[in-house]
Order: C-alpha cells, then sequence, then structure tokens
C-alpha cells in the first residue's frame, strides 16, 4: 500500500473540504496528488447531472463531489469512506469511471456501489473498494454490503471517481489503499511553509488607515527554485486557492484589505494538472501618530498675512513617543522643507501644509496635513461715556461703569470681552488691567481696550473717552398713604410723580448712589419702598447714553388715623325714643387732629346720635397736607324684649320639665327659672321643675331688656289626712291657682263608683266628706277633664 502522504497538502485539503463548495461536476473534479488521505470532505449539491444510464447501480447525483486520479505507478487502488457519523441512515454511493475517460464522454462506470447499509442490514455505513471483494457492482438498497473489488492500475491512467450521499447529512474521510502512486504535487521551496514568505511594510502613502501597496510576486524566485511546469497564483481565499478561481489580478501592485491579511498561493503542475497551495501574511507596520493640529495667528495688522511658528505642532506630533522625527513640506512628498517660521503666501487664504513623521528606528514615515488659518481680528468702534458727579458742589471725578461702553465698542457682538487700561501702550502689552469700576483721575480721560474674541485669542486696540457732567444734584419728596390694606410702613410709589421724566431724556431709577453711577440694579418706576416708613432713592437722567444729572427722590410713607375701622351697635325697639351714640373710633386721641364725614347723614362731629338701625360709615383723615384717611364701619341692629311664642310644659311625671320658645332665635336670649335677677343660662331649657306656678326669665343678649312670663305645672296628691292638725287636712291640684286651668272638672269616686265630690280648680280642695260627713280612711278614685284636652285619671290614699 502507498505510504507517501505530505501532512501540509492533507491539512490544505482539509481546510479547503470545510470552506468551498463542493466539486460536483466532472469538470471541477479535485486533482488527487501524492496518495494524500482526506478527511472532513463535504458532498453538498447535485451541479450537472452526469450519471443519468452511466452505471450498473441504479441511481444518480444527489450530493456529489468529483475526483480525478492520475496514475503515477502501477498496482492496485482501493479505498474506505468512512463517513463522520456513524448513523446508519447516512447512505454514500461511488462510481468510478475510466480509464482515461473524459467528462464529454464518460462512458459507463466500472465500478459503483450504492447499497443502502440500513436497507441492507449493515453494522456500519462504509463503502469503498478493497482487495476481499469480487463484484464490481452492487445496490441499489439491500442489495451487496457497500464494497466492490479495487482495480489494477497502470502508469499514465487517469480514473474519474464521484462520491454521491443520497440519504442524511454528514462529512467524510478518504482512506487510499493498494500499490499504486499518484502524480506528486509541486511543492513549495522554503524551510518553513509560510514563515519565510510573510511580507511587512510600513503604511507611507498618507492616509493612516493600516492600508498600503504590496508587491506579492518578490518571494516567486524562492517558492519555485528548480522545478519547471510549474504556475504560480495568488488569491483571497483558500476556496479560491483550491478550485484555482478569483486569482489576484496584479500581484505586484496589490493594495491589502485588512490588517494583519493571509494571502493563498497555489501551485499548479502544468502537466499533470496537479496543485499544491499555501499561505503567507502580509502585515502593514503601523506608524500610529497623532495628527498635526490646524495653527491658527491673527492678523494683527490686517493685511492678510500671519507669521506660523510650525513646530507649534511638535509635541501634537510626538506625543510620548521618542523615537519620532518630523519635518515640513508645501505638499506631500515635496522635497522642499519648509522653516520653522512660516508666512502665508497668499493674502487673507488659509494654506495647507505637511508634515513628514518619521520613525527613526523602522524608518516608516507618513505625511498628515493640516491647516493654516489666519483669523481676523476683531471689528471695534471707539467710545465714550459720559457720567454726572453725584455731588452738591462737583468736582468732575466720579465712578464710570466701564462696562457701560461694551455695546457700542463691540458692535453687540457677545464672543468679544473687553478689558481697559489707562493707555492704549498698556492695552497692546496687556499690561495693568483695569477694573471695571472705576473713577477717572482728569475730567475728560482717554482710556485704551484691549478687545478680544473668545474664540480665536485675537484682539484690537481702540479706546474709551470719560466725560463727567458736572450739575448739581436735585432732591425731591414723594409722600403716600399707608393705604395698601396692610399698615406697615410700605406701600407702592409711582417714581414718575417726581417729575423728572422728561421729552428726550430717559430716567433710570436705583436704590442707592453707587447703583446709579455704575447703573446696576435698576429698579421699577412703580416701587414699594424696602425700608420702612422713608427711603432715598436715585434718579439717573441720561440722553442717550450720556448721564446728564443723577437726583435724588425721598419717600415717605405716611400713616393713617389709628382708629378702629369696625363697630356694631344696638338700637332697642322698645326704647324707640331713647338715641344711640355713635363714634369715630379715636379713641383718647385729640379729636381736633382729624376730620370727620358720616354717611348716610354727613355729620362732621366726632360722634352722632341715631333713632333706627342701620349702617353707618365715617371718613377719618388726618388734618396734615397728605389727606391720609380711613373709613369705619358700624353695623346698628334692632333687637326687643323675647315675645313668648309658647311654652313647652311636660307635667304630672317623675321629671318635668319646660321649654320656652320665643320669636326669632332662642340664641338672642338667656333664660332664668324664678329668678329675676339670674344666673341666666343659654338653654330655653329646664328640667326637674316642681309643680306648682312658675315664672320664666327672658333676657335680651343686645341689653333691651328682661321679659317675664308666668307657666302652671300641674302635680297631684297621692294621700291627704283630714284630722285637724292643719297638715295636709285637704286633697288639691298644684298649680292650678291664679286662673290657670280654671275651666277644668275634677271628680272623686269612691271604690264603687260612686261621685262623692265635683269641683273646680279655684275651690279649696276636698276635706273628705260626703253630705257633710266624714267618709271611712280608704282608696277613692279622681277623674280630671282639663282644659287643655287632658283626661287625667288616678287614686288617692284618704288616712285619719
Amino acid at each position: 500500500m502507498i505510504s507517501f502522504k505530505p501532512k501540509n497538502l492533507i491539512f490544505l485539503f482539509l481546510l479547503c473540504f470545510q470552506l468551498s463548495f463542493s466539486q460536483n461536476d466532472c469538470s471541477d473534479a479535485i486533482i488527487v496528488c501524492g496518495n494524500s488521505d482526506f478527511t472532513q470532505l463535504s458532498a453538498t449539491g447535485s451541479g450537472v447531472q452526469e450519471l443519468n444510464n452511466s452505471n450498473n447501480c441504479g441511481s444518480q447525483e444527489n450530493n456529489s463531489l468529483w475526483l480525478k486520479v492520475s496514475i503515477e505507478s502501477s498496482g492496485t487502488l482501493g479505498f474506505t469512506l468512512t463517513p463522520e457519523s456513524n448513523d446508519i441512515d447516512i447512505d454514500f454511493d461511488f462510481f468510478i469511471f475510466g480509464p482515461n475517460a473524459s467528462c464529454g464522454n464518460l462512458g459507463r462506470a466500472i465500478r459503483c456501489s450504492t447499497t443502502n447499509p440500513q436497507a441492507a442490514g449493515q453494522s456500519n455505513n462504509l463503502t469503498g473498494l478493497n482487495s476481499s471483494e469480487t463484484d464490481t457492482s452492487e445496490g441499489p438498497a439491500e442489495d451487496g454490503n457497500s464494497f466492490v473489488k479495487w482495480l489494477n492500475v497502470q502508469a499514465g491512467q487517469t480514473y474519474f471517481i464521484v462520491i454521491d450521499r443520497p440519504v442524511g447529512t454528514s462529512n467524510f474521510s478518504l482512506n487510499w489503499t493498494g500499490t499504486a502512486t499518484f502524480s506528486a504535487p509541486p511543492v513549495f521551496n522554503v524551510p518553513t511553509t509560510g514563515t519565510a514568505l510573510n511580507l511587512s511594510k510600513c503604511d507611507a502613502d498618507g492616509n493612516q488607515d493600516n492600508l498600503t501597496q504590496f508587491d506579492l510576486t518578490q518571494n516567486n524566485n524562492l517558492i519555485l527554485g528548480s522545478q519547471t511546469n510549474t504556475s504560480i497564483s495568488f488569491h483571497n481565499s483558500v476556496n479560491d486557492a483550491i478550485t484555482n478561481t478569483n486569482a489576484i489580478v496584479n500581484p505586484n501592485t496589490f493594495t491589502n484589505s485588512s490588517n494583519p491579511q493571509t494571502i493563498h498561493i497555489r501551485l499548479t503542475n502544468t502537466v499533470t494538472g496537479c496543485f499544491a497551495n499555501t499561505s503567507f501574511t502580509i502585515e502593514v507596520t503601523p506608524l500610529q501618530t497623532n495628527n498635526p493640529s490646524n495653527l491658527e495667528e491673527c492678523d494683527l495688522d490686517n493685511d492678510g498675512f500671519a507669521n506660523f511658528n510650525l513646530r507649534d505642532n511638535d509635541a501634537t506630533i510626538f506625543g510620548n513617543d521618542p523615537n519620532l522625527s518630523v519635518t515640513y513640506h508645501p505638499f506631500q512628498n515635496s522635497p522642499l522643507t519648509l522653516p520653522n517660521n512660516y508666512t502665508n503666501q497668499t493674502a487673507f487664504t488659509n494654506e495647507t501644509v505637511w508634515a513628514k513623521i518619521t520613525n527613526t528606528v523602522s524608518g516608516c514615515f507618513i505625511y498628515k496635513s493640516f491647516e493654516l488659518v489666519l483669523l481676523s481680528r476683531p471689528v471695534v468702534t471707539p467710545a465714550q461715556l459720559t457720567q454726572c458727579d453725584f455731588q452738591l458742589s462737583p468736582d468732575g471725578l466720579t465712578a464710570f461703569n466701564l462696562t457701560e461702553a461694551n455695546t457700542t465698542i463691540t458692535g453687540s457682538n457677545s464672543n468679544y470681552t473687553t478689558t481697559f487700561y489707562t493707555n492704549t501702550a498698556n492695552a497692546q502689552s496687556d499690561t495693568g488691567a483695569l477694573n471695571t469700576t472705576y473713577t477717572n483721575t482728569q475730567n475728560p480721560q482717554t482710556l485704551g481696550v484691549r478687545v478680544t474674541d473668545n474664540t480665536t485669542g485675537c484682539y484690537t486696540i481702540t479706546t474709551l473717552t470719560l466725560n463727567v457732567t458736572v450739575n448739581p444734584t436735585v432732591t425731591k419728596q414723594l409722600h403716600e398713604c399707608d393705604d395698601d390694606g396692610t399698615e406697615d410702613g410700605y406701600t407702592e410709589f409711582d417714581l414718575t410723580d417726581a417729575g423728572f421724566e422728561n421729552s428726550g431724556n430717559t430716567v433710570t431709577y436705583f436704590s442707592n448712589s453707587n447703583n446709579a453711577l455704575l447703573e446696576i440694579d435698576p429698579i421699577a418706576t412703580i416701587f414699594t419702598n424696602t425700608e420702612e416708613d422713608t427711603q432715598r432713592i436715585y434718579a439717573r437722567i441720561e440722553n442717550g447714553n450720556d448721564c446728564i444729572g443723577i437726583n435724588i427722590i425721598d419717600l415717605f410713607v405716611e400713616a393713617l388715623p389709628d382708629i378702629d375701622i369696625s363697630d356694631e351697635a344696638v338700637f332697642c325697639l322698645n326704647k324707640s325714643n331713647i338715641p344711640v351714640t355713635l363714634d369715630a373710633g379715636i379713641g383718647n386721641q385729640n379729636p381736633s387732629n382729624f376730620t370727620y364725614s358720616w354717611t348716610p347723614n354727613g355729620e362732621t362731629t366726632p360722634t352722632i346720635a341715631i333713632l333706627s338701625a342701620g349702617t353707618y360709615t365715617v371718613t377719618v383723615t388726618n388734618n396734615d397736607s397728605y389727606n391720609c384717611f380711613k373709613v369705619r364701619t358700624i353695623v346698628v341692629k334692632e333687637s326687643d324684649l323675647a315675645l313668648v311664642e309658647s311654652v313647652a310644659i311636660v307635667d304630672l311625671s317623675d321629671n318635668n320639665s319646660v321649654t320656652v320658645f320665643v320669636q326669632g332665635d332662642e340664641s338672642d336670649y338667656t333664660y332664668s327659672l324664678d329668678l329675676p335677677n339670674g344666673p341666666f343660662q343659654e338653654s330655653n331649657y329646664f328640667d326637674d321643675v316642681t309643680p306648682g306656678i312658675h315664672h320664666v326669665y327672658i333676657s335680651d343678649k343686645d341689653g333691651c331688656g328682661i321679659q317675664k312670663h308666668e307657666i302652671s305645672l300641674l302635680g297631684i296628691p297621692n294621700f291627704f289626712t283630714p284630722n285637724g292638725d292643719g297638715i295636709n287636712d285637704t286633697w288639691k291640684i298644684e298649680g292650678m291657682g291664679k286662673g290657670h286651668y280654671k275651666n277644668s272638672v275634677i271628680y272623686i269616686f269612691d271604690r264603687y263608683g260612686k261621685l262623692l265630690k265635683q269641683m273646680a280648680p279655684s275651690s279649696d280642695g276636698w276635706n273628705g266628706t260626703f253630705n257633710g260627713q266624714p267618709v271611712a280612711s280608704s282608696d277613692y278614685w279622681y277623674v280630671m277633664h282639663l282644659e287643655d284636652g287632658r283626661t287625667i285619671k288616678g287614686h288617692i290614699s284618704l288616712k285619719r
């Protein structure tokens, strides 16, 4: 059996058949060289059907793979096909054509096996050619045992073997047996495959992307050595190398697409068609550097040119790498090196410059561009400020808020910053900057101003002239009554009432003189004082932006009359001829300090007398020039003695009670029982009242008097003792005196119903006799018919 098996070739074939499509047509057959065993082969797809009526095994291509074998030396040829899966459902068939058949004229298969291992009851799913079999074809289905007789082959012959998988899914391996040998593939003439072929190159094309151009052919002589009849092609994938497709068209000017990138080489024997393939790596040596920054310079003299120090980019480019050097050039790959201090060549135009960055160790270099950016200086306008000298005797020296000039100087450009100096020389050298709150030293005075663009840092020098107006200060007073609803010494003022608002001028108000001078924190013209009772306000008067005066407004909050603004009084209807006196509520104050005006009748005195209920008001005004006033309202209501509507009496009970009902609201009165001087109670209800005649006293809470009302509660004695001792000698109903129940009738019966006595409520009672004769001690019965409609029945005990 052949024993020559190049291991690297085996590996390449394995990789090929894992990644590539199957060679499922005769014209794409894999040329088998060097008796190499195969593993992990894949048969997928049928391609062009090439087995129709060309075999004795009754099958066709389902998932096929074609191989072409060229015989180098005569002998026997066999193989064993082993599926990766040992599942008995996996079925592989094969067919062999030759010798020396062509794809266009295959003829009939000289060997074939289409036995189904499951149908045949086999213990495994292997198939192939071996020395022990005698049949040359078998199948389909249960026919055969999956192996047929191997071939006797001669040197120079070629055979096509097609492997087909009709059932199941699995890769397979193929092991050659027998004594014949195959044609040898070309040999890569390098010590270790791939290692000596790897290429490395700098990324020096000016684009830092790790992509550059390689000459893949530079190792061709090393690869071929002395071999003849051998061609070389380069491919981007192992699949393309195996199938000899998509060869790289210009391998001597090839640009990588990834880094590192694997390139695959195919060596093909142009006589036998045998080939070998390997791979090598191309790698771009990265020159990783920082990108240079654009350099900006200000055109301070506005002539369109500026001087740039190109070395300002060195630190940015080098970073922390000590192995870098840089030179600057007008364009990429230019042999001209620019000076370190360089002036742009075209007025008012940005310019592109190239930095050549070189790694002093590897020699790799790269060109990177950056811009020389010409920056314009700020556009400014000289300005002046006119300030007021806030003094009674002005001297022309006062405080300025220099930022008030910013709008004019910068043209309202918020991206500009202004800095002020005593002169333009200091402004140019940026020394001795002033505080923006500045007191001039002479009148007028010219300052230097440095205006800086916050984005570019460019600056322009201009001037600010300070002028002082020397008008004396005017003071006016504003008085307002504290009538905003809260008497606390604070109220609202209209500052324009001071009269400083004149046509052509603007007035701004401030809470202190410093704010007025510096024009900071102005206050509204409608202003509530923030200091109790009095406060000084400053009015800044300007014409345009020029101050022509700062005047004073003194605010005074005037107090209202100190009176009680509401009161109540009562007019008693039962005393209608007695007047009620109302007063203005000034207390112990001098009445002459105020004037008075009453409604509805217009009285002007501190007090008035009224004879009717109603609402009365008096306007009390301070006797000064500010006429602050306050209105007092007095509500006079009517009241009267109580008028009893009814009395609810519960008597003849264990707890007698009385409830008094009056016209109107019972809560307007207080109540007392039998005590004319009280104490009085809020409730109109009394309980536990004894039988007899009682008096209810009803007091008007408003003081209009006390009303008296008589009531009667009945009480019936349970016994009497007519024995002449003066105690309980007669039986008489309590509470029927003084005319109460006078229309009632009382009857007394003995136990047999005999009427013994009929009497009126006003009688002296029953003395225990009948027809002048005493009756015996016993119980007797009574019936009372009361004038309120009640009938009362009961019994009494007569004891002697």
